[in-house]
């Protein structure tokens, strides 16, 4: 995949969850800023392969907080599971998530 079929790609999931699954705009802006949070700590998006998507967690894990890679790792897992349903992928890859910390109140 060439890195401007990714990003073509990513605006077809960011469209189709807007107007086909009813997304609310905070959470199309949520999934957009984690697409760019993914583009910065991976680099070159122009091809999407497991260790990318591993080195996404590990690079993140050390700079933001758990719970705020969690977030990221969520929307970016939502961006590859609709890449594999629609065949633009062979493999269904998964960002792993971190542990948080339960607060006890």
């Amino acid at each position: 995949m060439v890195y401007l079929e990714i990003e073509k790609l990513f605006e077809a999931f960011l469209k189709e969850k807007q107007f086909l699954c009813g997304a609310s705009p905070a959470t199309v802006r949520i999934y957009s800023k984690s697409w760019a949070a993914y583009k910065r700590y991976v680099g070159c998006t122009c091809e999407i392969t497991g260790d990318k998507v591993k080195s996404f967690m590990l690079h993140a894990t050390q700079e933001i907080k758990p719970s705020s890679v969690n977030a990221n790792t969520r929307s970016v897992n939502s961006f590859l599971t609709w890449l594999f349903q629609n065949g633009h992928v062979a493999t269904h890859m998964r960002v792993p998530l971190t542990s948080v910390e339960k607060r006890v109140l």
